[in-house]
């Protein structure tokens, strides 16, 4: 496991020293998917069929922002084609000590920030994609800034409801809370989840079969020893 920014520098060094081939969307290095996010419209068009009309409101939890740009994408293409008649709003919704895209759009440029830890592991990142950011901007929505608390909260909700998905995913519902509230959010919104509570179990008891996780940092000399462990040769 790579944590941090380190996980940019060795995707990079993959993709240019021995041709692999970038999964990771709009990352922080030259390398980048090309395809991976026109993969995230389906999410539009799929909302629009199940409802037979476009939401008010689509709400995300973030990281960079990928799977909201992918589905504004999704959007805008379904407008051009007349199957819609406007655009929903774009709610990005992250950890409060990672709220980068809500930062972004009140200072009009990108933001970084230094995460705090967060139950919401996979939505932690230090900055958010400029193209997620645009995408909230364009759409006259809003980034969210979510407490744990209110993240775990959330996810107690959807397991009431019998759905179990990874706290991460809860954000957006903690979000679509806070903005109901205020009174910013109507009804008639779209609230998107990002994966099942197996993918990562934060806030319940650890899994005893999990396999042991081997943990480096942004070397390539190490990535290439730990490769070399699980009979991946470069």
């Amino acid at each position: 496991m790579i944590k941090g920014p380190d996980r940019f520098s060795l995707v990079e060094y993959l993709v240019t020293e021995h041709g692999w081939f970038p999964a990771g969307l709009f990352l922080e290095t030259p390398v980048h998917n090309p395809f991976g996010v026109e993969g995230y419209k389906t999410i539009a068009w799929e909302i629009v069929r199940d409802l037979g009309d476009v939401p008010d409101a689509v709400v995300f939890p973030c990281a960079r922002g990928n799977g909201l740009y992918g589905a504004w994408k999704g959007f805008r293409d379904l407008l051009e084609l007349g199957v819609i008649g406007r655009l929903p709003r774009m709610i990005a919704c992250q950890p409060a000590g990672a709220a980068t895209i809500e930062a972004s759009l009140k200072t009009g440029a990108p933001v970084r920030l230094t995460p705090s830890p967060s139950v919401g592991v996979s939505i932690n990142e230090e900055q958010a994609s400029v193209r997620a950011v645009d995408a909230v901007r364009e759409s006259g929505g809003a980034g969210v800034s979510v407490s744990d608390e209110a993240a775990l909260a959330a996810s107690r909700s959807l397991g009431a409801e019998g759905l179990w998905a990874e706290v991460s995913s809860a954000f957006a519902l903690a979000g679509v809370e806070q903005l109901a509230e205020t009174g910013n959010l109507e009804r008639g919104h779209a609230c998107c989840g990002g994966a099942h509570g197996l993918r990562r179990q934060v806030g319940v008891e650890a899994d005893p079969f999990a396999p042991t996780v081997s943990r480096i940092h942004g070397t390539a000399a190490e990535l290439e020893a730990c490769l070399a462990e699980m009979g991946i040769s470069l």
